[in-house]
């Protein structure tokens, strides 16, 4: 490494990027290696200062960028997580950040904190979001000339990171990255073209919908014996889908949602503060609705359109203009009740057939199935179901758990769904 950092000119661009164990002992900031012994860190471990900061303030080099994701709090756990070691302290990379035209470093985390890994992501979270904008799949660390730079790179970090650890993740801890930054002005960091080629299909990018509403959908059901109202000894199971077994199931279901919408609204006021005049009320058939002026919310119940010996119920909140002055009391009041995220759509210029051959490219990708039926095209994979139903015409993700509102907006975002917020 010294070596290597010896002999960079002026104008090389030098970029380390660690993920790992980092404290601060005998020297410095510290990085454990494949070999790290607990028993004797002092002689196992790597003094950034020492492999990777003194050889740069000595070199050539002008410009450089350090990526370390690293946290920790106590040595005495051993080796199990990147947050096992004391907090690493950013004070020695002052020196450092005034050598050059411009140097920075970026860490995962403040100091005490923890640097969260996430399994659905396989990464870690800093780390994965941090790949996304230096991929130029981030639209948000991209600044209007299309360029990532030290600024846009920063506020997106601070902003996404700390949100997914909140609202998907649901952690009670907080991660906050940090960036150390020595410059004149901003600087770029790499250029994200216009794309000229047709996304690779890893995520929904490729489907060019235009949003018009978003909404965010819970759904239930189950076997109508299973409700309470059921009576084996005086009722019969419908076996057709009929006017009197729809009004059959609704009235099975009718006492189930009113409590359920009642409660909803209770939740809602205490969260927000919102007064019954600010909020109009709907109830009827197995039908309990909440109008606001910032979203709705609906529950409303069925029976199943697929099996008629089967119950459903849908619960709906939408996002009105201005909803977002209320997002973290929505959040509070409807906890973590989303699995799907539905947006109301503009007739796209693809055909269905065209939509249903661009999710057999999520198929090559993910494996799962499509099908097309009727005016639906739907893709259902292990990591996520797609589905655009051009006779209600609406698109919907269909996520693999439940999520709090911002939750499920960050997971649409994650996989790149057009949405209207």
């Amino acid at each position: 490494m010294r070596w290597k950092i010896r002999n960079l000119d002026a104008d090389d661009l030098f970029v380390f990027y660690y993920a790992g164990h980092g404290f601060y002992g005998v020297g410095g900031n510290r990085i454990t290696a494949a070999d790290t012994n607990v028993a004797h860190l002092d002689t196992t471990t790597a003094l950034i200062r020492e492999i990777i900061t003194d050889p740069l303030e000595e070199s050539a080099c002008e410009h450089s960028l350090l990526f370390i994701d690293a946290c920790a709090a106590d040595l005495q756990d051993g080796f199990g997580m990147r947050d096992v070691v004391t907090s690493m302290t950013a004070d020695e990379y002052k020196d450092f950040l005034e050598t050059s035209e411009y140097s920075a470093v970026f860490l995962s985390c403040k100091p005490k904190e923890k640097s969260f890994s996430c399994h659905q992501l396989k990464h870690g979270v800093w780390t994965w979001h941090l790949v996304q904008a230096i991929l130029g799949k981030a639209d948000d660390a991209i600044d209007a000339q299309r360029w990532v730079t030290d600024a846009s790179l920063r506020t997106y970090l601070t902003n996404t990171v700390s949100k997914y650890v909140r609202d998907v993740m649901a952690m009670s801890s907080a991660q906050t990255p940090q960036a150390r930054i020595t410059a004149t002005g901003s600087f770029p960091i790499r250029h994200v073209p216009v794309p000229t080629l047709p996304p690779l299909p890893t995520d929904l990018s490729g489907f060019l919908l235009v949003p018009k509403t978003t909404t965010l959908l819970a759904e239930t059901g189950g076997p109508i014996r299973s409700l309470a109202g059921y009576r084996p000894a005086s009722h019969a199971i419908p076996k057709k889908h009929t006017s009197g077994a729809s009004s059959f199931v609704c009235k099975l279901l009718a006492d189930e949602i009113e409590t359920d919408g009642r409660e909803a609204l209770a939740a809602v006021q205490a969260a927000t503060r919102l007064r019954f005049a600010d909020i109009e009320v709907i109830e009827d058939s197995a039908l309990y609705e909440m109008r606001a002026e910032q979203f709705s919310f609906l529950i409303a119940g069925d029976q199943d359109s697929g099996d008629p010996t089967r119950w459903h119920m849908e619960s709906r909140l939408e996002l009105i203009n201005g909803w977002q002055t209320l997002s973290e009391e929505l959040d509070e009041a409807f906890g973590h009740s989303f699995n799907i995220v539905e947006v109301a759509i503009e007739r796209p210029s693809a055909s269905l057939t065209e939509l249903a051959d661009q999710m057999e490219d999520l198929k090559e990708t993910f494996g799962g199935t499509v099908t097309l039926e009727g005016q639906v095209a739907a893709f259902s994979g292990e990591a996520l179901g797609f589905e655009v139903d051009l006779r209600r015409m609406v698109a919907r993700l269909r996520l693999k758990r439940k999520y709090s509102l911002q939750g499920a907006l960050v997971e649409a975002r994650r996989w790149h769904m057009a949405l209207s917020v």
